[in-house]
């Protein structure tokens, strides 16, 4: 046999803002669910069993009735509470609040609420029938005394009348005639709301409650019974209505007791039982079942061999996202990882019943008795509801995947193991990913191992701080907050030095601000590490900031957000999804963390907390986003007397992964790549100057001196370098380098950055750039005479390299310009064409069209090749004085004369000037070939995760795409030189 009963919830204690118990309710109150769990057998000793009892008793039960209980309750409306003023924040406790509950009706003035009940057995012998009724005021007047009146009438008949002034409650019992009431047809109840001296006033109406006498007899083969005795005693009960024909079974369900002997006269049953008990007979065959049956074998999530250093609760829902994450958490921090499944922690520690009580306990075990060293952090993998029971009809998200606690919610209180407490400081850094669907789930995973696989990113310095408020005073407020508290002493100083970014509401008649609005979308595309925003969210957003977070497009460019106001971090909201949780469920957009509140953002302590984070990393070297807010929070505990201390500790909580790494190191992170240098031309010709900029960043703590080294190498051989040191490398620097390229070959620059291994934590793949100075081969390219040369004759003759091109089928004009101005716009201006060049050289030579030793002559070349012109060369010069004589041996070998000579055949070649080549003889071929060398390149596709995951593998060293990321087309560069990797592209 089994007898069970709903979890009605039971006795609750109501607080006030101190945490004092003013009152206690015994209502049908369980915010989380009414089906309550029984188990036969699970292996331990075991629970309640019923005895059997056989006894008689002497004498008889006195009483001719027993009595009855019949709960009228509809649970439609929440509140959290009363508020004795717009100042009053009391009802943001996360304790059950004077009046906070679930109500059937609010009524205004003059409204009623009424209800329908039948008791056909009702004992019109007894002539008394109890009634109570609970009821709270909404609103009160604080001047105008017994403001509220409520009426109750029972078929039309007025039983009671409450009066009360200002909050004060109705939680009574009234006693009337049981003649009032019919056994025979349907009666009413209604409970009519009145506010007097002119006060508008309202009132909850809870639950009406009657205790009435029911005769002994049985209705329809089943009989339920409430004795009214004082003690335990024995009498012999008498219940007509009995059908001797059928089965009988007989429980005391109170006393826990099978009573197995019994006997009948007629149509009367006839047994003995405790005059206190509850008896429960059914007279025919039991037929009942309970909701559901299960086999259950769960996990040893008790045993102190094991051990955890991240832990993850999570919905089975999201089971192949947990494993994701469970992944990288071992690979990417070598994290002891376990994880455990919602339904398990309730079996485990709380009988099965969903609570977030079993989550607590389970964490406090683990604190207390799993291995050395302790836990570190929690994730919460799923979302919760504040309605999972959806009372309401406006609820829309009733799922509660991973239970919340309170209203409004706090989910450091899982991260507190200190019992019978009411501050929830963190003793273990937790975090919740409030994942809704699978697609969600993954999305967020995803981002996560998106962020913290990325390489180096120049928005790591940038730090966004946006400022809010609805007038001057508050504008200014905000931005003084920000600049004070947070700019100045931590972002702007060492070690940091980072790039504040500020964005700030500046309108004094409350409109729009212009731009303010796209300056925040604009800023969070572009990239930042972090987003600090202080102002209001009555609207559950950032005032005229921002309403939708879909609308940004920063991919994969995630910040951690810190938004230090109201409202903003519910994650448990029955009818819509939060600012927060709306910015975490994108896919490659949005945030990867999203600290906020999901109560009152108190500006005192709020900001108290947001200077502490940022403190934390700082001026420390703490880097997971969890223990940054939890050293946040520790750091004010102390002060946890005052409610809004209180209130900001348990209620700020953080969206996302607890054990995420923030991104900025905690050392110099020197960083130059491909897009960080500019040339003044990208295809110089031979002489021509060449500006190259380069622009290395820092995107880690500043650096108090930083070498950096360029190389310009010709044909493999140095051909130029300097060495450059950066003092005080913040974030982002300069260097400027001139120089020529004097001859044709094969140029390559070579930047390193730290030459010297300062900073030996940082990340070196990316201090090194090389990159190519492409000549241009397709120039004609001034050799004669030599640039600031002295010439002693009249008759010039201007000689240049031809395009070292395959000439065959191409169309060829070479052209000269001389002149006597620079922009070559006078009327001496002399133009020369060739249009069938031939060999290496081309000669113009003509007469100086003004003889005078004051000025200046200037030539330059151009190339028009199929129509494609290589645009004008450096501007060349020369200066005539015939009184300059040169000697013989002079005028036969010119200075200004250079011949670069070709190589091909290999006796040309000596052995130092083929490194990592050799003269190609094969198949009749000329020319150099890159020296070959066997070498092992090895391709798997196959999945994105574990055991599964694709890699490429070239001379050992391997590229995996694992725990679900890089999934689609990839592409990996491998210089053919050496072997080494240059570069992995991924395209979804």
């Amino acid at each position: 046999d089994f007898y069970g009963t709903r979890n009605y919830g039971g006795i609750s204690n109501v607080y006030n803002q101190d945490n004092q118990i003013v009152y206690f309710t015994n209502e049908r109150f369980d915010l989380y669910s009414d089906t309550n769990v029984y188990w036969i057998d699970w292996g331990g000793a075991n629970g309640i069993r019923m005895l059997n009892s056989s006894y008689s008793a002497p004498s008889n039960y006195l009483q001719d009735y027993s009595s009855e209980p019949l709960h009228l309750e509809k649970d439609k409306i929440y509140w959290i509470g009363q508020a004795t003023s717009g100042n009053d924040f009391g009802n943001f406790t996360n304790e059950r609040y004077l009046g906070e509950s679930w109500y059937w009706s609010l009524l205004y003035n003059g409204q009623s609420v009424s209800d329908t009940f039948s008791i056909p057995l009702l004992n019109k012998n007894q002539p008394t029938v109890s009634l109570r009724v609970f009821a709270y005021p909404q609103s009160a007047s604080f001047t105008v005394t017994n403001e509220h009146n409520l009426q109750i009438k029972v078929n039309g008949n007025v039983v009671a009348d409450f009066v009360r002034n200002d909050f004060g409650r109705v939680d009574t019992a009234v006693t009337f005639s049981s003649a009032l009431l019919s056994e025979t047809s349907v009666n009413n109840v209604t409970a009519t709301y009145t506010s007097t001296g002119g006060f508008s006033g309202t009132m909850f109406l809870d639950l009406f409650e009657f205790k009435y006498p029911k005769v002994l007899k049985f209705r329809n083969n089943i009989s339920v019974l409430n004795l009214a005795g004082e003690d335990s005693t024995s009498k012999k009960i008498k219940i007509t209505g009995f059908n001797p024909g059928n089965q009988t079974f007989i429980y005391d369900v109170k006393n826990n007791i099978r009573i197995t002997s019994f006997s009948n006269s007629a149509d009367t049953l006839i047994f003995s039982a405790k005059q206190n008990s509850k008896i429960e007979i059914s007279n025919k065959i039991i037929s009942k079942k309970p909701f559901r049956i299960i086999q259950r074998q769960v996990p040893d999530l008790v045993s102190s061999v094991n051990g955890a250093d991240y832990l993850i609760i999570y919905n089975k829902l999201f089971e192949s996202q947990v494993l994701q994450l469970q992944n990288h958490r071992e690979t990417y921090d070598n994290f002891r990882v376990k994880k455990a499944e919602i339904k398990d922690i309730y079996d485990i520690f709380n009988f099965g019943i969903e609570s977030p009580d079993a989550i607590r306990n389970f964490n406090r075990h683990v604190y207390y008795n799993w291995q050395q060293p302790r836990v570190k952090y929690v994730c919460l993998f799923g979302r919760g509801s504040l309605d999972p029971k959806k009372n309401s009809d406006a609820t829309v998200y009733r799922e509660n995947l991973i239970p919340v606690k309170g209203n409004p919610s706090t989910d450091n209180f899982y991260s507190n193991v200190f019992l019978n407490n009411f501050i929830f400081y963190n003793q273990i850094s937790l975090g919740r990913l409030p994942a809704l669907t699978v697609s969600e789930a993954q999305n967020m995973v995803n981002n996560i191992i998106t962020y913290e696989t990325q390489p180096p990113q120049k928005w790591w310095k940038d730090f966004t701080f946006i400022g809010g408020g609805v007038n001057q005073a508050e504008q200014q407020l905000f931005l003084a907050l920000n600049n004070d508290s947070l700019i100045n002493p931590y972002i702007l100083t060492n070690p940091v030095k980072g790039n504040p970014v500020r964005i700030l509401r500046n309108d004094l008649n409350g409109a729009e601000t212009f731009n303010y609005s796209d300056s925040i979308k604009n800023q969070i595309n572009r990239g930042t590490l972090t987003v600090n925003f202080m102002g209001h969210a009555g609207s559950q957003d950032w005032e005229i900031a921002l309403h939708d977070p879909e609308i940004l497009s920063n991919h994969g460019k995630f910040p951690v957000i810190l938004s230090m106001t109201c409202y903003t971090g519910k994650v448990g909201e029955p009818n819509f999804r939060s600012f927060g949780e709306r910015f975490m469920k994108m896919n490659n957009t949005g945030a990867v963390t999203f600290f906020a509140t999901s109560g009152w953002g108190f500006v005192y302590s709020g900001s108290l907390i947001n200077s502490l984070f940022y403190k934390s990393f700082a001026k420390d070297t703490v880097r997971r986003v969890g223990d940054m807010i939890s050293y946040a929070m520790n750091s004010i505990k102390n002060d946890s007397l005052s409610f809004s201390i209180r209130h900001t500790v348990n209620c700020y909580t953080l969206m996302g992964d607890p054990a995420l790494k923030f991104q900025l190191p905690s050392y110099p992170e020197l960083s130059i790549t491909e897009n960080d240098y500019t040339l003044s031309n990208k295809n110089p010709s031979i002489n021509e100057p060449i500006n190259l900029k380069i622009f290395p960043q820092n995107v880690g703590l500043n650096s108090d001196s930083a070498s950096v080294r360029l190389v310009v190498s010709k044909n493999f051989a140095k051909y130029y370098f300097k060495d450059t040191v950066i003092r005080n490398f913040s974030s982002k620097d300069s260097i400027s380098y001139n120089f020529k390229l004097n001859s044709k070959g094969r140029y390559e620059a070579k930047v390193i950055l730290d030459l010297y291994n300062s900073s030996p934590n940082e990340n070196k793949n990316d201090n090194t750039l090389i990159f190519e100075i492409d000549v241009k081969n397709f120039s004609f390219v001034p050799y004669k005479p030599v640039h600031n040369s002295v010439v002693n004759k009249d008759s010039i003759e201007y000689a240049g390299m031809n395009p070292f091109i395959d000439k065959n089928g191409k169309g060829i004009t070479l052209i000269l310009q001389t002149d006597t101005t620079q922009n070559f716009n006078s009327p001496v201006r002399q133009i020369f064409v060739n249009n069938a060049p031939q060999g290496v050289i081309t000669k113009f030579k003509t007469l100086l069209p003004v003889k005078d030793t004051s000025k200046l002559y200037y030539w330059r070349t151009n190339s028009i090749i199929d129509g494609d012109s290589s645009g004008w060369s450096a501007v060349q010069m020369f200066k005539y004085n015939p009184l300059i004589s040169f000697s013989d041996k002079t005028e036969d070998s010119p200075s200004d004369t250079l011949t670069t000579i070709y190589k091909i055949n290999p006796q040309q070649f000596q052995p130092y000037e083929l490194s990592n080549t050799s003269y190609n003889t094969e198949n009749n071929s000329n020319g150099v070939k890159i020296t070959e060398f066997p070498g092992t390149l090895y391709v798997r596709s196959l999945g994105t995760n574990g055991a599964e995951a694709s890699y490429f593998s070239v001379m050992n060293k391997s590229i995996h795409m694992d725990a679900g990321g890089n999934s689609g087309l990839n592409l990996l560069k491998v210089r053919k030189v050496d072997g080494k990797i240059l570069q992995h592209k991924n395209f979804k």
